[in-house]
């Protein structure tokens, strides 16, 4: 998180992070504290254990948080509001790295959800987020800077939230995200080599695997065998491949 009372402090190796409208309890100024969270390594363009293939239908995307510590003031109930994030930032950003914090329409989107920073029963501190749209635009290719979780200003409140964060001990208390997914399909391409060429060296590749091979990148048709099916469509590709 970044704190404008503290401008050039990193917070990064902090097992909590704050969200407040004034994080000095000023009576003079108000002094923001804005809470980030980012989960990265999410996607990828070739399968690898724990990723999504890039491209993927997102059904479901629930970022939970646990709150460390929530509203406490009778008189208030701010809303937190949840911003997806336009612009980079590292661990040790700070107040002043990012020019003054970031700026709703500049530094981030629009609200996307929203949560209550009091804890409805003293007990219940797990708020869950739901961000399905804005994982889709990563997996469709848009630049995953996470989300920015910002208080709802209100004259004469002063009180904000802690969010316990990956460097907190217990790891069921960390920031997780939950998706949902199906993975697109795609074909295995005839140049089995990838040199840009279908030509004999793709089909040697072939005949290697003929015979049942779920899952071979000869299984041209994906039915589980390398067989005629398959030869006559990497024929059928004979030659340069097209970009």
């Amino acid at each position: 998180w970044v704190n404008e009372d503290d401008p050039d402090r990193s917070y990064g190796q902090d097992d909590t992070e704050t969200s407040d409208d004034d994080t000095a309890n000023s009576i003079f100024s108000d002094y923001r504290g804005q809470g980030l969270v980012r989960f990265e390594g999410i996607f990828s363009e070739t399968p690898s254990e724990g990723t999504i293939p890039a491209g993927a239908t997102i059904f479901s995307a629930i970022i939970t948080i646990d709150i460390a510590d929530d509203v406490d003031t009778p008189f208030f109930d701010p809303f937190f509001r949840v911003h997806p994030v336009l612009v980079p930032w590292e661990e040790d950003s700070t107040w002043n790295s990012l020019d003054d914090g970031l700026s709703v329409g500049t530094d981030l989107g629009s609200a996307i959800a929203e949560f209550s920073g009091d804890n409805a029963d003293n007990g219940d501190t797990m708020r869950r987020i739901d961000v399905t749209g804005l994982v889709q635009a990563w997996s469709d290719g848009q630049p995953n800077y996470g989300v920015a979780i910002l208080p709802e200003i209100i004259d004469g409140n002063d009180d904000g939230i802690r969010i316990w964060t990956r460097e907190f001990a217990n790891p069921l208390l960390r920031p997780r995200l939950e998706i949902t997914y199906e993975a697109i399909e795609v074909a295995p391409t005839a140049d089995l080599n990838g040199d840009g060429f279908v030509d004999g060296a793709d089909l040697g590749m072939l005949f290697s695997m003929w015979g049942a091979c779920p899952g071979c990148p000869g299984d041209l048709n994906l039915d589980g065998v390398v067989d005629g099916a398959d030869f006559g469509t990497l024929f059928a590709a004979w030659g340069p491949v097209s970009p």
